[in-house]
Formats: structure tokens, C-alpha cells, sequence
């Protein structure tokens, strides 16, 4: 297949777990034989680009010619010259590149109009949704309703209904909200994966560079990945007269990991808190056995709790969204309910404190969750299920469009409908015993 990959950010472009998604993709999709092209946005800043030596060239091509809304400073002109840009730009990538199919990831800042324009060529689109990105164009209610039929019927605008068929979710609770805030037809629910390190090949190791007491913050810095809540949990134990420490791995908002540094120095944590920036975390997940997740946004997944999975961490996060579809509590990880801030906090503190003091528990979690995580999130096996996905949108396109192609059976991906199953059932399970 020739397949067209529309996306906002493509790495090293990265914003987190969605943007290494769709590498990881374009990856497995070359790897199988296909001819991926990835059409991105442009770097908006020169010095936001990375030095060349450090970016390896991919065997496959990256156009950066996207351009993205300005919403600092929004106005309807900016706004309609970059959907025009794009619109042109995306339509001119298909008339050259003629894709059997166009996959959509994230829209977010670039506009709706790539996805007219697939459609207008009229070429089999799939979205692959690892957030709730049409949030951004489709306000709810009345007012913007009227405003949206407004723009359609004056000339220059590109306001249409946006049609999400062939829809592939990363988890269940995304599939209802998308099911029912938007028009979609054709979904699957196909998790993300990661890759299955050597390590797991062989036995847990009797000791790790680092005990429970020392835990590790993992991904993006700013206030939704509740990096503060962590600190707020260290700087409560320590005082209690615990001796816990915290590394944290990633970059981020700027303005947020200062202020972060700021509470760690007013509060003179700096022998318990490290800084680590940016890591290869293939290399790091193997020296601790605790990770802290305490995030404070709707999360789509959570590609990170997989990957400390398969490392054989266990996991604290919340008991919501994406976290609470993979971990089932006290067996592959532990969860928390989320509450107030002092609330979270606590809780974060109370799980913590029980796996200090509880070595088999850790060991026992932790090889559950290796188990789980290599058992249904390996790489190759999500992918595949993507690529029969997209073989079938394309089957599917030449036998409507009257090709001579002749019918093959209908090939079903392995669907993950079983991803929460009997989820009340493991929430509700009886852990008194170990916490």
C-alpha cells in the first residue's frame, strides 16, 4: 500500500505518547513493505529544530510544510490562510504521492482541511485517535452550532460537517465519548504498544539498582502530568520521617519545571529530588521499581504506564480513564481515586508507604505486570492489527469503486473489547490484605 500519514507533530517534533505513537506506526508500517510519506507541520521556530547530526534520517519521507493556527493571537484571517495552506498543500501531497489511503492523527492546530481534502480526492481515510482532538474545531452547544453554520454558508470559509468513519481508539472510554459527541462510523478499539525489551526474556532480577523508596516520575512536565502532586507527596513523607526520593525523566513546559524547581529548593529537597531532563528510558526503567503516575488530565492511555510495565515496575495512577482500563488494582498495579489535591496526595503517600513495606508484594506485582503488558500491548502485535485495519479500508474502497480486484476474505483485527473486562469486578476486588 501507498498510504499518506497527516499529522501535527511527528518526531523528533514531540509533544508525548501520541507523536511517538505514530512513529512507532509509520515504523512497523515500512518495516512490513508498505511506502509511508508523513506530511507534519513545519517548525514554528528555527531554534526549535534539532541539530541535524542528532536527528537520523528515516528511510522514509517526512514533509514539514504544515502550517498551524496562531491561537495566541487568533483571528479569522490567520486562521483561514492556514486552512487554505493546507488544504492546497495537503491536496497537492495527493495528487503527487497518490495514496491507496490517507491516515489521520492528530489535528489539533493545523485545522480540519487536510481531512477535506483527502476527502474531496475522494481516498479512504482512517483517524487513529489517541486524544480527543476534534474537541478542538467542534464546540458544544447552541451558540457554536449557529456559528459553524454560519461559516459554511459564506464563501472563502472551510466549514463542513466532519465525518470520523474508520475510527481507531486507543482506549473505550475515548470510543463512547467520540461514539457520542461526534458522527462515527466503523470503530475499533486497538491499544497503543511498545516494544518488547530483551530484558524480559530472562527472570526478574533478584535486586535493582534502587529500592521502593526511591521512585520514578516518567514523560512530559507540566501540570496535567501532576508532577506537583508527586513533590507534594515527597516533601510529606520526608517530613513524616520517611526517607523516599523521587527521579524525575523528561522535559516540558519551561515556566512549570521552574516552578517545580522552585518548591524543590524553598523546601530544600534538592538530595531527594533529581532532575534527570531527558533519558533513553529503556536504560532507565530497569534501575527502579516504582513508578509514580499521578496525572490530573482525562488520559487518552498512558504509553508510559505500558512501557514501566514491561520493565516490571509497579505503577501508581489514578482509577480513571486510560490507567484504569490497563491496571487492575493490587495485581498489575495500583490505583488511587481521585479527589482533592490533599486527597491525591495521600493517597499517593498511602501506596507508597505499602510497597516500601511490602518487597513480595512488589515482586509479585511486578511480574503480573510484566505479564499483562507482554501478553496484550507488545508492539508488533498492536500494529498488527492496525495494518488488517487498514487493508481492509483499502479492500473495501477498490471493491465499491467497482475494481477487478477480486474479493478476499474479510480479514477481522483482534479486537481488545476485552481491554476493561469485568472492570467493576477488579476494582471492587478484595485487596484489604495488602494495603
Amino acid at each position: 500500500m501507498r498510504i499518506l500519514v497527516v499529522t501535527n507533530h511527528y518526531p523528533p517534533d514531540v509533544v508525548g505518547g501520541y507523536e511517538k505513537a505514530c512513529a512507532d506506526t509509520v515504523e512497523f508500517l515500512h518495516a512490513q513493505g508498505h511506502t509511508v510519506q508523513v506530511l507534519s507541520r513545519q517548525w514554528p521556530v528555527a531554534d526549535e529544530a534539532p541539530a541535524p547530526s542528532t536527528v537520523a534520517k528515516p528511510p522514509y519521507t517526512i514533509q514539514r510544510c504544515l502550517h498551524t493556527i496562531d491561537y495566541h493571537s487568533p483571528a479569522y484571517t490567520q486562521k483561514w490562510r492556514v486552512e487554505r495552506h493546507n488544504y492546497q498543500t495537503t491536496r497537492a501531497h495527493i495528487q503527487g504521492f497518490q495514496p491507496d489511503l490517507v491516515y489521520f492523527w492528530s489535528q489539533r492546530g493545523i485545522g480540519l482541511t487536510p481531512i477535506f481534502a483527502a476527502e474531496d480526492a475522494a481516498v479512504p481515510r482512517v483517524f487513529e485517535m489517541g486524544d480527543i482532538w476534534p474537541n478542538s474545531y467542534i464546540k458544544p452547544g447552541l451558540k457554536a452550532a449557529l456559528k459553524r453554520g454560519l461559516k459554511s454558508c459564506v464563501p472563502g470559509f472551510y466549514q463542513r460537517p466532519l465525518h470520523l468513519s474508520h475510527v481507531i481508539s486507543v482506549s473505550h472510554w475515548m470510543a463512547q465519548e467520540l461514539t457520542a459527541r461526534f458522527r462515527v462510523g466503523d470503530l475499533t478499539v486497538i491499544p497503543n504498544g511498545t516494544v518488547l525489551p530483551e530484558a524480559l526474556e530472562t527472570p526478574l532480577p533478584a535486586t535493582v539498582a534502587y529500592p521502593p523508596s526511591r521512585a520514578l516520575f516518567a514523560g512530559r512536565l507540566d501540570p496535567e502530568k501532576g508532577l506537583h502532586l508527586a513533590l507534594s507527596a515527597v516533601l510529606t513523607l520526608r517530613q513524616a520521617g520517611y526517607g523516599v526520593s523521587l527521579d524525575i525523566a523528561g522535559t516540558g513546559d519551561a515556566a512549570y519545571i521552574a516552578r517545580c524547581q522552585q518548591f524543590v529548593a524553598e523546601h530544600q529537597l534538592e538530595q531527594a529530588v533529581r532532575f534527570l531532563g531527558w533519558q533513553d528510558m529503556a536504560q532507565i526503567y530497569p534501575r527502579y521499581q516504582v513508578l509514580l503516575m499521578p496525572t490530573c488530565m482525562r488520559e487518552p492511555f498512558g504509553l508510559v504506564l505500558i512501557e514501566a510495565m514491561m520493565h516490571g515496575l509497579n505503577v501508581i495512577a489514578p482509577d480513571a480513564y486510560g490507567p484504569a482500563e490497563i491496571l487492575t488494582h493490587g495485581v498489575t498495579g495500583w490505583l488511587f481515586t481521585a479527589g482533592s489535591v490533599s486527597e491525591q496526595v495521600q493517597r499517593i503517600q498511602t501506596l507508597w508507604l505499602h510497597l516500601i513495606a511490602a518487597p513480595d508484594t512488589v515482586r509479585q506485582v511486578a511480574l503480573q505486570a510484566r505479564h499483562q503488558a507482554r501478553s496484550r500491548y507488545v508492539l508488533s502485535q498492536v500494529k498488527s492489527e492496525v495494518l488488517q485495519v487498514l487493508q481492509q479500508v483499502v479492500e473495501q474502497a477498490q471493491l465499491s469503486s467497482g475494481g477487478e480486484r477480486k474479493r478476499t476474505p474479510k480479514r477481522t483485527p483482534k479486537r481488545t473489547q476485552n481491554l476493561k473486562q469485568n472492570t467493576n469486578e477488579r476494582r471492587n476486588a478484595d485487596v484489604s490484605h495488602l494495603i
